[in-house]
């Protein structure tokens, strides 16, 4: 008997509570109307099209953004 596929898989994401910038965040998903899934799949995706036109980096192992960076992520502003 072979296994099917899974047709889902989870990621979950900490927030360091230590950390204004991670609270911050944390804050404002705890915030947002929109469901965390979907946003952070729209972040994700926004990351994926500016990074393929180096308009961002990693530095340090950290993308650095504001709620509002987030905000206009998710809205494509």
């Amino acid at each position: 008997m072979s296994k099917q596929p899974k047709k889902r898989e989870r990621k979950s994401v900490s927030f360091s509570m230590e950390d204004p910038i991670e609270k911050e965040l944390f804050e404002y998903c705890e915030q947002s109307t929109m469901d965390f899934s979907p946003l952070c799949k729209a972040a994700l995706r926004e990351y994926m099209a500016r990074a393929k036109r180096n308009m961002i980096r990693l530095e340090g192992g950290k993308i650095m953004l504001s709620p509002k960076d987030i905000e206009n992520l998710i809205t494509m502003r």
